[in-house]
């Protein structure tokens, strides 16, 4: 199925100045309000359901699997759970008889066919999964859980793990308690590992423990009678997120959240009360966890417990391309990495007095609502003397397209809308789908140093980076966003998809590619797509790396990479240029061998310059706004070797 990486083709030799481009919101219908519910799209397909049944469709609006579940997941590396609703009688033909709904849970295929899903933990009979109706809202899932979600080839259907064929992964080992009942995965697969616990009925029994996706137990937690470690996650950025707790003489929970390093020591320790994270695992968004107290105060802080975001608010979201959604004495507004606070930009201009809900920011997009005039619309993440302007245009959209769950005067807004490509719309009480296109004001000149700015506007007017890239100028920036970065030049400059440009190049198509599982700690079409190409490798282990800053050398060889997978015969091209500059630094011996010729070819085409004193510095890190300043160089190179 399609995943679209958002392209904005622009003109790509920009001579207008740095004001010239204003922000703009376009939506275009694609699938006519007719459907009864609707989740949102994900791999693809989005659920619609249609008298009283849940099928399928596809982004053209196709109906790719016709309404027969009573209950439909979220599509995640070509599968999706679904369930047929069925009844349990008790005690037939007694004065307790009783009956109870359920759903009997099937593993659906992209071709349309259903496997129903079977346990059988302990070898003693297969029996098929059920989900009872108590236990749903609502009748479908959405796709922002890790339950009923294929990631890395894994599903957690109810606390079973199953492989993405639909057969249950058992538990292969021993745990060191010999009274283990049964167990339960209890977090989402994260690089390959499954994060599980076996509870016992002996008191003080229990143990979390990690496992592979073949079931083989890979390591071993302390037993909870010797730990009281309850919950653990699969690792994310070297941090294996974990609970520690008992229940006290007269029944009281004592204990918290924190996080252990790879060693087992208590990184952070265990006294929050709750943490957000992101549906994929990742806990350090944009470096920072959200955490809250017992009485319910939000903050934020490092992988080393530092308390960089003060716990006072009544809410937050987790961090999102530099922001955070956060709420204080009755009204939302964001804040940065740093605390910096922003206000919300009202409709009419200037700010919002009181919002009552705010989401993440996507594509440098978030909805907000103000229920003053039930107006719920869109503020971008460029701010503008510290308020972030409202997106015109976009309060023609139902509160309950961005806020599907939002309960007036309440702090947890439930399901937030997160905005893509294509988002449910709602009109005369049905559901359709609809596309949008949003393009970001320029930055003011204090995002970033003076020395980037102009070059920077000129990249992004070219339509090289991307809305969600566009903040944090002065950051590093990471290998994932890199990979994100380099294709959107890649498809810039061919004028093609990064599907096309993938098939074009490779014969493969990308859904396979990414369906494949390359690297086990990210299945990022973007990454997957630069590693096709050969822009970007992996480690050599099977990781990639996404949270990973890079170094300048790294840089420069990844830009080489970029621009012979955008054009075969550049560096021959280039060849009068780089043997007339005759490049030398005077820390050459520090190179690495794999990156010598690529610092050269850069730096004799002046797409990255040295550091000042004849030197390179190939060692040191690569921020966001010098990234995008080399890559609109790479790009007027190419075209001008093109002319």
């Amino acid at each position: 199925m399609k995943k679209f990486l958002s392209v904005f083709l622009a003109a790509l030799l920009v001579t207008t100045s740095p004001a010239a481009l204003a922000a703009s919101f376009e939506i275009e219908a694609l699938v006519k309000p007719t459907y009864e519910e609707v989740s949102s799209f994900s791999d693809g397909w989005a659920a619609v359901k249609q008298n009283g049944k849940w099928g399928y469709i596809n982004e053209s609006g196709d109906m790719v699997i016709q309404p027969k579940y009573d209950w439909a997941g979220p599509f995640g590396e070509g599968v999706a759970v679904v369930g047929l609703l069925a009844t349990e009688t008790y005690g037939a033909g007694t004065d307790y008889e009783s009956t109870a709904d359920y759903y009997e849970l099937y593993l659906l295929s992209e071709n349309g066919s259903a496997k129903q899903l079977m346990s059988d933990p302990f070898g003693e009979g297969a029996t098929p999964m059920q989900y009872y109706v108590d236990g749903i809202e609502g009748g479908s899932i959405e796709s922002d859980g890790y339950e009923w979600f294929c990631q890395n080839g894994v599903i957690n259907v109810n606390g079973t793990p199953f492989d993405a064929n639909g057969n249950e992964i058992k538990v292969n080992g021993t745990l060191d308690d010999q009274y283990i009942e049964f167990y339960t995965m209890t977090g989402p697969c994260v690089g390959g590992v499954i994060p599980m616990y076996g509870d016992s009925a002996v008191e003080g029994g229990g143990q979390a423990f990690f496992m592979d996706k073949n079931g083989k137990i890979t390591r071993k937690f302390p037993r909870y009678s010797e730990s009281n470690i309850t919950v653990v996650y699969a690792p994310e950025q070297d941090r294996i997120v974990a609970a520690k707790g008992r229940y006290d003489e007269e029944g009281n929970w004592i204990g918290g959240w924190g996080a252990m390093d790879m060693n087992g020591n208590w990184a952070v320790q265990p006294v929050y009360d709750g943490f957000r994270y992101m549906m994929r695992g990742q806990f350090f968004c944009d470096g920072l966890m959200v955490v809250n107290d017992a009485s319910g105060k939000y903050g934020a802080i490092d992988r080393n417990g530092k308390v960089v975001i003060p716990l006072q608010y009544e809410f937050m979201s987790s961090f999102s391309e530099g922001m955070c959604a956060v709420k204080q004495n009755g009204t939302f507004y964001y804040i940065d990495v740093t605390g910096k606070k922003y206000s919300i930009g009202a409709l009419s201009g200037g700010a919002a007095s009181r919002v009552d809900a705010a989401s993440l920011m996507s594509g440098g997009i978030s909805p907000v609502y103000i229920a003053a005039n039930g107006q719920a619309y869109c503020v971008q993440n460029v701010p503008k003397n510290g308020v972030l302007p409202a997106v015109t245009g976009t309060e023609n959209l139902a509160r309950e397209v961005y806020f599907p769950e939002y309960d007036a005067g309440s702090d947890n807004l439930g399901r937030l809308t997160t905005l893509g490509d294509i988002i449910a719309v709602k009109e005369n009480g049905k559901w359709g789908f609809s596309k949008l296109t949003f393009h970001l004001d320029l930055p003011d000149e204090n995002a970033m140093d003076s020395w980037a700015y102009d070059e920077v506007c000129k990249a992004i007017e070219a339509g090289l980076v991307p809305n969600e890239l566009q903040n944090q100028y002065r950051s590093n920036i990471t290998r994932g966003d890199f990979a994100l970065l380099l294709t959107e030049v890649a498809c810039t400059i061919t004028e093609k998809d990064i599907e096309t440009l993938v098939r074009d190049t490779t014969g493969k198509e990308l859904d396979a590619l990414v369906k494949a599982l390359p690297f086990t700690d990210t299945n990022s079409a973007a990454v997957v797509a630069a590693n096709a190409l050969g822009i970007l490798n992996g480690y050599g282990d099977g990781k990639f790396g996404p949270y990973d800053t890079i170094s300048r050398q790294d840089a420069a060889t990844m830009l080489l990479r970029a621009a012979t997978a955008i054009k075969a015969d550049a560096l021959e091209g280039w060849g009068d240029k780089i043997a007339a500059a005759n490049v030398q630094f005077a820390d050459g011996a520090a190179f690495s061998a794999y990156a010598k010729e690529a610092i050269q070819v850069m730096a004799a085409l002046d797409v990255m310059k040295g550091t000042g004193n004849n030197q390179f510095s190939p060692k040191e890190t690569y921020t966001r706004q010098q990234s995008f300043m080399t890559v609109y160089r790479l790009m007027t190179q190419i075209l001008d070797q093109a002319a």
